[in-house]
């Protein structure tokens, strides 16, 4: 908990502005009876999964603010925290794998954004039905547990196979849960979940962005919401495998008190891989259950190497402490780094000023703000730098117009390659024409999007602008040669 408090005043950012408050806050009784037999957004892109348990609780909780869902993950972390200590066996090196979980960088992602609860939700929902299935002998809890934990997240099915390997679930139990667990995800394709493709996908990130994760858990920093796989840390990919390495000896040591947990760990990144590959962005989030399972191996390790020995009650109650102080000012400051869009990204282009992702949302969270000069400037950038994203030019030649300097818009857009060019590029460059006194340019490009029947192809305004052109058109004076 005492992570969790620096997130809890934050505001909607990212995804939160169209998917919680545009979106989950607004439903009615039947909107959010509906969560449970539809996709989110009917399964189209950015809502291209099913989480019923989850996304209604975002929705209710949605209705009180961004505060409301920050509390609820927070209590969640705390929650996990303890289990993760009482899993590993409540020993002092127990504490620290639990403090690990609870104070580590890695976590500001699910504790600073509202619509990371799912993370949350689906890891503390797992740790206590591990808890009630290996220790508490409630094999239909735990069933109910692991079924309401892939129903918030999908990463949550590792949970019954580390429960089996690592924690004497019984096999019966473990059974059942797999099963329940696989009709929640049955349920997927049945429902019009469509699956989420690759977008030029290479085995490079494919190995890259998991290991790089993975080392991550070493050394989070610095924090950043845009983890570009075009631009990863070498020093992350090299901790990643050195952590590889690690596992590896504590399963050896530890068997299979730390195999459970270590498959965990790894299994997380790699169930991402689909959602990396189609993104280019390796989020911390997705290794918050490995975190989570890292603690565990933790709390594991002492029962084989006798390491708890060498902890005497003093040493840890020191290096807890001056770990939680140390941490204390990482998560302030990661928690003003959350607060807002402008913040959140602006940090990001700092910390990998090359990559084209990073000015790419700069650039929305500047329009956002109605700075639309700076939100051209990191777009025109996105659009210049190695792996642009597609829209990168077409959104700055809208934020040029917005900002009232169609005249860049229109020499970026005349400069611009034309293979490819959409109806919304067009429009946009047709206006940047018009607006700039070019109203000849403006009506050869905006005539292109008439259709055979009358209407108008690309944005709301096209058919005004095209009134405006020709206007603008048979005003302007001509000369007899």
């Amino acid at each position: 908990m005492f992570a969790a408090i620096p997130y809890l005043a934050g505001e909607a950012v990212w995804d939160d502005h169209t998917l919680i408050v545009d979106r989950l806050a607004q439903l009615d009784v039947n909107g959010i009876a509906a969560l449970w037999t539809h996709p989110v957004g009917g399964g189209e892109a950015g809502g291209a999964y099913y989480r019923p348990v989850s996304v209604t609780l975002l929705a209710l909780l949605g209705r009180h603010g961004m505060g409301a869902i920050h509390l609820f993950t927070a209590l969640l972390h705390a929650v996990s925290a303890a289990l993760v200590c009482v899993l590993a066996g409540r020993s002092r090196l127990a504490l620290v794998g639990a403090g690990l979980f609870a104070l580590h960088p890695i976590c500001a992602e699910v504790l600073g954004w509202a619509s990371a609860l799912p993370d949350a939700l689906a890891v503390c929902l797992g740790l206590a039905g591990l808890w009630l299935a290996g220790t508490r002998d409630r094999p239909l809890a735990a069933i109910v547990l692991f079924t309401l934990a892939v129903a918030s997240k999908e990463v949550a099915v590792v949970w019954p196979l580390v429960g089996l390997v690592a924690f004497r679930v019984p096999r019966r139990t473990a059974g059942w849960s797999v099963l329940a667990v696989l009709c929640v995800l049955a349920l997927r394709p049945v429902l019009g979940v469509h699956s989420v493709r690759p977008m030029d996908p290479t085995l490079t990130e494919a190995v890259a962005g998991p290991l790089s994760q993975l080392g991550a858990l070493l050394w989070p920093l610095p924090l950043t919401a845009v983890r570009d796989t075009h631009h990863l840390s070498m020093l992350q990919l090299a901790l990643g495998a050195g952590l590889l390495a690690l596992l590896a000896v504590g399963v050896w040591a530890g068997r299979r008190a730390a195999l459970g947990p270590a498959l965990g760990v790894v299994a997380a990144p790699m169930l991402a891989i689909p959602t990396l590959l189609s993104s280019h962005l390796a989020a911390d989030r997705y290794v918050y259950l490995s975190l989570a399972c890292l603690g565990l191996v933790v709390g594991a390790l002492p029962r084989v190497l006798k390491v708890e020995q060498l902890l005497s009650r003093r040493v840890v109650v020191w290096g807890a402490g001056g770990l939680a102080l140390v941490l204390a000012s990482v998560h302030v400051q990661a928690a003003e780094m959350w607060r807002t869009d402008v913040a959140l990204f602006e940090t990001a282009v700092k910390v990998t000023p090359r990559s084209s992702y990073a000015h790419y949302f700069a650039g929305h969270a500047r329009a956002q703000a109605g700075t639309w000069p700076l939100a051209a400037q990191h777009f025109e950038a996105a659009a210049r730098l190695t792996h642009p994203h597609p829209l990168s030019r077409r959104l700055a030649v809208e934020a040029w117009v917005r900002g009232g300097e169609p005249h860049r818009g229109v020499a970026l857009a005349r400069a611009a390659p034309k293979d490819g060019v959409t109806a919304d590029w067009i429009a946009w460059w047709a206006r940047a024409e018009l607006d700039a006194g070019n109203a000849d340019q403006s009506l050869s490009l905006v005539v292109k999007l008439r259709r055979s029947d009358g209407s108008w192809d690309g944005p709301h305004f096209v058919a005004d602008l095209a009134d405006r052109a020709r206007q603008a058109v048979s005003a302007t004076p001509r000369s007899d040669d």
